[in-house]
């Protein structure tokens, strides 16, 4: 059994990991901001903290007893600043851990694949170089180098997809932009987006934990083994959201926003190999893709929102 601390438990991704650990049996422990939301991580078998994860102080404490903290938060406000006090936070709580004569902390982070930039339909694996990705997206980078040489941490780092399933995340954006009568997105009409279903992404986070001592230092990517075509992507939301595709309403891509970080990445079209994450972590896909699952994807994303 492993012990672990999720930061940002009840979010998208958060929930998912947090409750992906603790069906596969261990101890886990989910940050959240407040008692609202406590009963959500309950009911799933997860131990809640309630604390704000810019008050390290309040949940430190949390960190120092568990073998490993996930974190699936982003401040795009501060992302700099946001993950190297969490590091420092981690790191801290590992020496308390080491000289006190326990192993040292392992520390998993969420990237992203958008830190590679655009690449087109070159396919590309953890050990390709970024090209020129927006400064928006640019500072992951940086960090990414920092975790993986911490010697205080074990760190991993995660470069995931774009996720589906359940609430929807960014896919949400497409469902409930045909409600609205005007389905659209940023980028160019070739777009490819390499995506992963937000349970399967999961897996491969309590997988990594599981063998931490095997992996530590590595970077994942964690995709699907195809990318989807986004004007596929569309049609299919199109068709089971009833939207009508007139002269008023037609399907288009626009140019992102520029101060928009999510708009920014959502332009980027990337084309990826997981052939890491299912050789070391024995990680594979179990969804079926955005395009060929839209149904269900669709009744999930409405029961979650509407």
């Amino acid at each position: 059994m492993v012990k672990v601390l999720v930061l940002g438990a009840t979010g998208f991704l958060g929930n998912a990991l947090a409750t992906a650990f603790a069906r596969a049996g261990h101890q886990t422990y989910g940050l959240v901001r407040s008692q609202v939301k406590a009963k959500v991580l309950e009911k799933e078998e997860i131990i809640v903290v309630v604390a704000d994860i810019n008050e390290p102080a309040k949940w430190s404490s949390v960190a120092e007893k568990v073998d490993v903290v996930v974190d699936a938060t982003v401040d795009y406000q501060n992302p700099v600043g946001h993950v190297e006090r969490i590091l420092s936070t981690v790191e801290s709580a590992s020496r308390k851990r080491v000289s006190n004569g326990a192993q040292k902390l392992v520390y998993i982070f969420t990237s992203g694949i958008w830190v590679y930039g655009e690449n087109g339909s070159n396919v590309l694996t953890e050990s390709s170089l970024p090209n020129n990705p927006p400064k928006h997206i640019a500072w992951r980078i940086d960090v990414e180098k920092k975790i993986i040489s911490s010697t205080d941490v074990n760190g991993i780092v995660f470069r995931p997809g774009t996720f589906y399933g359940k609430g929807g995340s960014l896919t949400a954006i497409w469902f409930n932009a045909a409600l609205q009568g005007d389905l659209k997105t940023p980028g160019k009409r070739d777009l490819r987006w390499a995506v992963v279903h937000v349970d399967d992404l999961a897996d491969a986070y309590v997988r990594a934990a599981e063998r931490a001592e095997l992996v530590k230092g590595q970077i994942f990517i964690v995709a699907n083994n195809q990318s989807e075509s986004i004007s596929d992507c569309l049609e299919a939301v199109a068709r089971v959201t009833g939207y009508k595709s007139d002269s008023n309403k037609a399907i288009s891509f626009v140019e992102p926003d520029p101060a928009n970080p999510i708009d920014i990445g959502r332009a980027i079209s990337n084309v990826v190999d997981s052939s890491k994450v299912r050789n070391l972590l024995g990680w594979k896909q179990q969804h079926l893709g955005f395009v060929d699952g839209i149904d269900f994807w669709w009744a999930s994303f409405k029961a979650h929102n509407l």
